[in-house]
């Protein structure tokens, strides 16, 4: 977790930032209840708590059966990792041996191992390359019957994980766009476009899949990353980050544009915007993305080398960005509030992951900013996000899930008054210079 600043929140440095600002620290038994072992996910817990390892294989009949189900649903669109038969995984490179990598890949990014999917990855970007599924665009009809279709499907699944998971960890991605033919299946933008929203789509092994986030946005991912954030990008001037800035702009309003309007992000999200009543989970998920990604191309300029401290001495440009940066995070947790019944519980890690980025943008622009017209609307925003936080989807908790909901919905809490100290703080040294 850390500030629009870069500071991670737990350190002693922005520990010390908080206090001269607001007059207080986040207390220790916040920070310390957000060390808990649940942190450590390679331990499962039962929802006793109690610890458990998987030595027995589940029934192969069982599972071709939820397979083939899973074959049949909304989800495979989005994921399209299984073909209808369970494949054995081999050692070599095969798109067998592929595929379960993917598989893996699914699972522990779903339940937030976010370092077990990271490895997965960089495991499985070398058996993308050694299949040459990075080169080949597949035939100009998509069947999944089709082995070059199929290894087509895993490599993008690897692609859209891979960006994501940068932009989260901060680490590198391992898939080179330099070294791969990115042409999307023929026909992709228009399919997405009619089925994201369908009710009754029909799905064989003809039918396209859409793939998580949209490819063409894990391209922008891979150019923000790259861009910005990569160690060559730190050594970048203000105005060359300014300007990759404005480019990087351009390409995701262009992506945006191309959205059909049922389910095309909002420029902001409001409490008056309205919302489309066919949404569903791809929608909410892609316009999530969308305002995570404003958000990271914007917060950029707090890393320029030339860059005040005081935001009163910075240019117009600068200011510009961090004020679209944090009206992203806003716009993020107003969305939320409203779209929120509708994601699946199965995307309890990954959904959470955007309203917690959001909140340290939010605060962290309130402490440097608190005499700022909009910080009362802020503050009351911030306020409701630990019930927002408490009905984040998933049908039953574990015992580290529920410690780990109600540390975040205590942390926002406190966030929020410390928020309102540092206001309360700037007013009094106002009223004491005038």
């Amino acid at each position: 977790m850390n500030l629009l600043n870069g500071l991670p929140l737990m350190s002693e440095e922005a520990q010390s930032w908080i206090q001269s600002l607001a007059g207080e620290r986040v207390s220790d038994e916040t920070l310390r209840a957000l060390q808990l072992p649940w942190q450590n996910r390679n331990q499962k817990l039962e929802s006793d708590g109690t610890s458990y390892t998987c030595s027995e294989l589940p029934n192969r009949l069982l599972v071709e059966q939820y397979a083939s189900k899973y074959c049949s649903s909304f989800e495979c669109l989005v994921f399209p990792v299984v073909k209808a038969q369970v494949p054995r995984i081999l050692h070599e490179s095969t798109a067998e041996g592929l595929q379960a990598l993917v598989i893996l890949i699914q699972y522990h990014y779903f339940i937030g191992d976010l370092p077990s999917a990271e490895a997965l990855v960089a495991a499985a970007s070398r058996l993308v390359y050694a299949l040459e599924a990075h080169i080949q665009p597949g035939p100009p009809v998509y069947r999944k019957s089709i082995p070059e279709c199929h290894l087509r499907d895993l490599f993008w699944l690897c692609y859209s994980f891979d960006r994501d998971m940068a932009l989260r960890t901060g680490h590198p991605p391992t898939i080179n766009d330099e070294h791969c033919d990115l042409t999307l299946p023929m026909g992709y933008e228009e399919r997405q476009n009619s089925n994201i929203l369908s009710d009754d789509i029909e799905i064989n092994e003809s039918t396209l899949p859409l793939y998580p986030w949209d490819p063409r946005l894990s391209r922008i991912k891979y150019s923000t990353y790259n861009g910005l954030y990569s160690v060559r990008a730190r050594r970048k001037s203000q105005p060359e980050i300014l300007e990759y800035i404005r480019a990087l702009d351009e390409a995701l309003e262009q992506w945006r544009q191309s959205l059909h309007p049922d389910f095309r992000p909002t420029l902001s999200f409001s409490p008056e915007t309205p919302i489309n009543a066919r949404i569903n989970t791809q929608a909410v998920m892609l316009r999530l993305a969308y305002y995570h990604c404003v958000a990271m191309i914007h917060r950029a300029v707090v890393h320029c080398r030339e860059l005040p401290e005081s935001p009163h001495s910075r240019s117009g440009r600068v200011e510009s960005s961090i004020s679209l940066c944090v009206d992203a995070s806003r716009s993020t947790l107003t969305y939320l509030r409203k779209a929120l019944p509708v994601v699946e519980d199965e995307c309890f890690w990954v959904v959470l992951f955007y309203p917690i980025t959001a909140i340290m943008v939010m605060f962290s622009s309130v402490l440097e900013d608190p005499l700022n017209s909009s910080i009362t609307h802020d503050l009351d925003i911030l306020g409701e996000v630990p019930a927002l936080i408490r009905q984040t989807p998933i049908r039953e908790f574990t015992i580290a899930e529920m410690i780990h909901l109600e540390s975040l919905a205590d942390l926002t809490a406190e966030l929020a008054k410390l928020g309102r100290l540092a206001q309360d703080k700037a007013c009094s040294s106002m009223e004491s210079l005038n």
